[in-house]
């Protein structure tokens, strides 16, 4: 019987489209044999759509917002004030490492030591993982089979062409995994981002296209297109659709939720769109629940996959299983990536392909919004565009081409 490990990194700052990839394919590989015994890795609010999913789940220390001692970061809880939900400029991966507290000597020899504990006890054949750094050690010191998944903005090679600075190796970042390494007679790493990669024995599962990626050709390289799990809201909601339809996803980025809401209300209220507004984990749209103004209806929580279908136009943020939902499903974007790193790499792909406009924070308004609008949806380009484009992704197999990789071995 096999046994497979999935692991979403488990840091401070949780990022949903991570345990969506992964239960994408964990699903399909219960499809194709039930008695594959599977466990996740994951914790907070990642682990609660693992359990809504039904799988069995182990939790892990998780460090505090950019690696604070926990005295420090419990002293910001209950200082006044209220975040506003924006993010400040993310100009390379090394940053979101930073903000998710994966860097500390704490942080990485205690999720060593779970990780130990993990194997011996779980015995896995086989671990897939999306943003864990600390993994590839634990399954290089026992042998265990590694899938990651990759795409470009994690190269070591990768700058982000907004901030016109080359990388450069963060070894800050390296010293206390080079310290857990030579402690296991390990080789050490010239950066973090090594780890990421595999560490010589990863095999690659790319949910993209090649032609929205830049990665090097190799052996281990498998492109999968999308990998989205059906029905991953679980949930009964519908909608009856009597007029052209935009479908509104923007995340927590550099746009204010103010001023989202103020444009999207003048643009669209009175015209001849139904607007679909998700809000969900932004502070602000959480507070203020469910609500319409004319046309616009906000919500804090929409199955995207369903929308998508009937959607004629999306306005997002750029994340990856966003962008790549869009074109499978043939909807013309408008994306509004703001100043991170792999939102703006991925808007830039999209529109290269011919199936998005990236557009800037500064464009955000309620007159360009509803003339882009009207431009994309009446677009024959963007319609051949995106039609040869979601044939691509759908020849690629996505979560159940992923699951025959990982079941074939």
């Amino acid at each position: 019987m096999q046994r497979i490990i999935f692991s979403v990194g488990i840091g401070a700052v949780e990022a949903l489209g991570s345990v969506t990839r992964m239960i994408a394919i964990a699903d399909h590989v219960r499809k194709i044999n039930p008695q594959t015994e599977i466990l996740f890795r994951a914790s907070g609010l990642e682990a609660e759509h693992v359990k809504k999913h039904g799988f069995a789940y182990a939790g892990g220390y998780k460090p505090n917002i950019f690696g604070m001692p926990d005295f420090m970061f419990k002293l910001i809880q209950i200082l006044p004030g209220k975040w506003n939900g924006n993010v400040p400029d993310l100009k390379r991966m090394e940053q979101v490492i930073r903000m998710k507290g994966l860097f500390t000597d704490r942080y990485v020899r205690t999720t060593y030591t779970e990780w130990e504990k993990l194997i011996k006890r779980f015995k896995p054949d086989t671990i897939v993982s999306e943003f864990d750094l600390v993994l590839p050690i634990a399954a290089r010191k026992h042998n265990i089979k590694l899938y990651s998944t990759m795409a470009t903005p994690a190269l070591p090679s990768y700058y982000c062409e907004l901030f016109y600075d080359k990388p450069h190796p963060d070894r800050s970042l390296s010293k206390n995994y080079n310290r857990l390494l030579k402690s296991l007679r390990l080789p050490p790493v010239k950066s973090v981002f090594e780890l990421f990669m595999g560490y010589d024995h990863a095999h690659w599962i790319i949910p993209s296209l090649p032609e929205l990626e830049d990665l090097p050709a190799a052996s281990n390289c498998n492109y999968v297109g999308s990998l989205i799990p059906s029905g991953f809201a679980k949930t009964n909601w519908k909608w009856r659709k009597t007029k052209p339809l935009i479908y509104v996803y923007l995340s927590i980025g550099q746009i204010s939720a103010k001023l989202v809401e103020r444009e999207l209300i003048a643009a669209f209220a009175d015209s001849e769109f139904d607007v679909l507004v998700a809000g969900a984990g932004h502070p602000y749209f959480e507070d203020k629940g469910e609500y319409t103004e004319g046309n616009v209806h906000f919500h804090t929580f929409l199955p995207a996959d369903r929308i998508l279908q009937q959607a004629d136009l999306a306005i997002h943020h750029g994340g990856q299983n966003t962008t790549l939902q869009c074109i499978e499903e043939q909807v013309p974007s408008l994306i509004f990536p703001g100043r991170h790193f792999e939102r703006y790499y991925n808007a830039r792909k999209a529109e290269q392909a011919g199936c998005a406009m990236c557009c800037a924070v500064q464009d955000f308004s309620s007159q360009n919004l509803k003339a882009l609008a009207q431009t994309l949806i009446n677009n024959k380009n963007f319609s051949h565009n995106l039609r040869r484009f979601s044939q691509k992704i759908k020849k690629l197999g996505g979560a159940r081409r992923a699951a025959d990789i990982i079941m074939s071995d």
